[in-house]
């Protein structure tokens, strides 16, 4: 599971960068969330995660308010 986090964590800034469409930065997050909810509380990388998570999160908030704006 540990390769797959770090592969998610190559993945995840790329795709952050470019403008995602509301479905794919759902599943993402989705997928996300999943993995977070999986690590154990010990886990060295739940930090990271959970701040990765938080990011996308905050984006797709930041999208949903620009779009009520508009």
């Amino acid at each position: 599971m540990f390769k797959w986090i770090w592969t998610l964590f190559f993945i995840i800034p790329l795709s952050v960068h470019a403008d995602l469409d509301p479905a794919s930065r759902n599943v993402l997050i989705e997928k996300l969330n999943h993995v977070y909810l999986n690590l154990a509380p010990a886990d060295s990388s739940k930090v990271a995660v959970t701040l990765r998570l938080a990011d996308l999160l905050a984006d797709r908030a930041r999208v949903a308010s620009m779009k009520d704006i508009e």
